[in-house]
């Protein structure tokens, strides 16, 4: 079985910034709550990346770039939790299929989320 890391590292690598950042929080709170924080404002960064894609308030070029950074900012964060981690991570309990992010998928978040008012 692979452990929560090598998961979260796969679904950056496969951007999907979402799936990997839920992984993570549920790392964080098991191995470091005091970084539950900064992984909830990845996932706020996350949020407000595909409201601005949706309202066209951002470009298609901004917003890959933004993604980048945040899946930079997952594996930053990941080499905190270990580091700082008094056992190794336990395996992935989830084995649902990951959410996509990305373009394909901002039509989904809208579909799912409604028109998000992120202030």
């Amino acid at each position: 079985m692979e452990s929560a890391a090598e998961n979260i590292k796969k679904l950056v690598a496969a951007n999907q910034l979402a799936a990997a950042t839920d992984l993570l929080r549920s790392l964080v709170v098991k191995q470091n709550a005091d970084l539950e924080p900064d992984v909830i404002n990845l996932q706020r960064r996350l949020s407000a990346i595909a409201h601005d894609s949706i309202t066209g308030q951002q470009s298609i070029e901004d917003r890959d770039i933004a993604y980048n950074r945040i899946g930079k900012n997952i594996v930053q964060l990941l080499g905190q939790v270990l580091r700082h981690s008094p056992e190794p991570p336990e395996p992935s309990e989830d084995t649902s299929s990951p959410r996509q992010q990305g373009p394909k998928n901002v039509i989904n978040i809208h579909k799912n989320y409604g028109d998000l008012n992120i202030s």
